[in-house]
């Protein structure tokens, strides 16, 4: 399983081992799920094609939360809809460090 961090959108803070973004933009309407669907999978392939991996399951995916609820669930939607391992990182403004939170979805095993 080959792990690809990434920024829900981008530019929000720096990052030093980041391999991209979710979203490049801000999302113009909100209530848009089909576009926040596409843009994820776009996304998502094009760092599958940029590490050589043909299957979703073969990705741990590490999130920066940097963004809006409504387009971290659309990623957790995606990820349990095609079976990708999923790592949150959310910021703590205290100790000005990322936490993680592992996300159990659908048919994954976790020890």
């Amino acid at each position: 399983m080959e792990r690809i961090a990434v920024e829900l959108f981008k530019g929000r803070h720096k990052f030093e081992d980041i391999e991209g973004c979710i979203f490049n933009k801000e999302l113009r309407d909100v209530k848009n799920m089909y576009y926040m669907q596409m843009s994820i999978k776009k996304a998502v392939d094009a760092l599958m094609k940029r590490h050589g991996i043909r299957e979703y399951r073969d990705i741990e995916l590490d999130v920066y939360v940097t963004g809006l609820t409504v387009a971290l669930v659309e990623v957790i939607n995606f990820c349990s809809l095609y079976d990708i391992k999923l790592v949150l990182y959310h910021y703590d403004k205290y100790t000005k460090n990322y936490y993680t939170q592992d996300v159990y979805l659908k048919r994954q095993q976790y020890v």
